[in-house]
Parts: structure tokens; C-alpha cells; sequence
């Protein structure tokens, strides 16, 4: 298996600037994995 990390920046406002890391696992299938931002579980409310 092999293990792509790929880190994706994104701007909520001009000042507050975040990233994510998205994650391909490749096997047998490709596999996507978007951890989210940290704290976004708060966003959505949970």
C-alpha cells in the first residue's frame, strides 16, 4: 500500500489563514481521506 499526504491551504478571511491535510491511500482501491480542519467539528455544530 502506498500513502500519499497531500496539504491543502485555504483562507477563511484575509487574516485567518488554515490547512488541511487530505490523504490517498492506493491498494487494491484508491482511498480518500480529508481529515478536516482542526476545531471544525465545533462549525458543524456537534
Amino acid at each position: 500500500m502506498k500513502v500519499h499526504q497531500i496539504k491543502i491551504d485555504f483562507n477563511v478571511t484575509e487574516q485567518i489563514k488554515r490547512f488541511v491535510y487530505v490523504y490517498i491511500l492506493e491498494a487494491e482501491s484508491l482511498y480518500l481521506i480529508d481529515s478536516g480542519v482542526y476545531g471544525s467539528d465545533d462549525w458543524a455544530g456537534l
